[in-house]
C-alpha cells in the first residue's frame, strides 16, 4: 500500500513540478516581451478579423475569461506580415471587458502595430510593460507548484 502512495505521489508531483517551470519559462519570454514592447518601433497596418474568444482561467475554479481575437496585416522594409497578438502578456477579461478593449479595432480599420526590428514578424496593437505585482504573483504561484511537486516526490519522514 504504502509503495502504490509513493507511485501516485511521485505521478502527481512530477506534473506540478513540469507546470511550474515551464510556467516561469514561458512567464519570462511574456514579461521581457512585454518590456522590450513599450520601445518597439511602429507602422500602420489594417485589422483582418476582430473578435474576442473564451479563455478558462484554472484555479480553485474553473473561471471564463475572455482575450481579444484581433488579427491585422502590416508592412516591414517591403515584406508583408500577419501579426494576432493584441499585448504582451495577453489581456483576460469579462465579456463586457474584452469587446470594450477591441472596440477601436474594427475589420477593415487602420490601426498601429507595433514591431520588433530584428524580428518583424513579431508583433502587438498594444505596447505596455507588465506590472511589477502581477509578474510576482505569477512567478509566486509557479514556485508553489514547483514547491508541491517537489513536496510530494520527497514528503518528510514524518508523512
Amino acid at each position: 500500500m504504502k509503495n502504490k502512495q509513493r507511485v501516485i505521489r511521485i505521478a502527481v508531483g512530477i506534473p506540478l513540478i513540469l507546470i511550474g517551470i515551464q510556467g516561469l519559462f514561458v512567464l519570462r519570454r511574456d514579461s521581457m516581451l512585454s518590456i522590450q514592447s513599450v520601445n518597439l518601433p511602429k507602422t500602420e497596418g489594417i485589422v483582418v478579423k476582430s473578435d474576442i474568444k473564451s479563455s478558462i482561467m484554472r484555479g480553485g475554479q474553473h473561471v471564463k475569461m475572455y482575450v481579444p481575437d484581433v488579427n491585422y496585416n502590416y508592412i516591414v522594409s517591403g515584406n508583408n506580415y500577419t501579426g494576432s497578438k493584441f499585448s504582451f502578456p495577453t489581456p483576460r477579461s469579462s465579456k463586457i471587458g474584452t469587446l470594450y478593449k477591441i472596440k477601436e479595432y474594427a475589420v477593415g480599420s487602420k490601426t498601429i502595430v507595433y514591431y520588433n526590428p530584428d524580428h518583424p514578424d513579431i508583433s502587438c496593437l498594444k505596447p505596455k510593460a507588465a506590472a511589477l505585482w502581477q509578474v510576482m504573483i505569477f512567478v509566486i504561484g509557479y514556485f508553489v507548484f514547483i514547491a508541491a511537486g517537489i513536496w510530494l516526490i520527497f514528503p518528510s519522514k514524518k508523512d
